[in-house]
């Protein structure tokens, strides 16, 4: 297992959160053998073969923003969230998060791959260790 890490700004109320605005996610290093590796997440070029834009690594604090938000239709009383893309505060500060792309699932050579997908958000359930 790999840890991630949300780097954001601000936080609400007794506690820290980090839905619903703008957060660069990466891989712990610490828990990985990534020792040294920028590990930030971004999404690459179009790949015409996949017909997405595949998750990769070595992204920019400026360029590589997501949110996390609650799924669409999920009882009130679980804690289902969907990640979304999104252009970010230093690219458009207005943008609506109906300007944000989906986080969710293509298979590649038998692997499952994160990607920008149009349909199908990947639903995530979060812990904190």
């Amino acid at each position: 297992m790999t840890f991630t890490k949300f780097n954001y700004t601000g936080s609400s109320g007794s506690g820290i959160h980090v839905t619903d605005q703008n957060i660069n996610i990466q891989f712990d290093n610490a828990s990985s053998k990534l020792c040294g590796i920028n590990t930030t997440w971004r999404f690459g070029d179009f790949d015409v073969f996949q017909r997405a834009r595949l998750l990769e690594t070595s992204g920019t604090i400026i360029g590589s923003w997501f949110k996390i938000v609650k799924a669409p239709q999920s009882p009130i009383d679980t804690d289902i969230y969907v990640l979304l893309n999104c252009p970010g505060p230093l690219v458009c500060p207005s943008c609506p998060v109906d300007e944000s792309q989906s986080v969710g699932v293509v298979l590649q050579e038998g692997k499952r791959r994160l990607a920008l997908v149009g349909h199908q958000p990947l639903r995530v359930q979060f812990s904190k260790v």
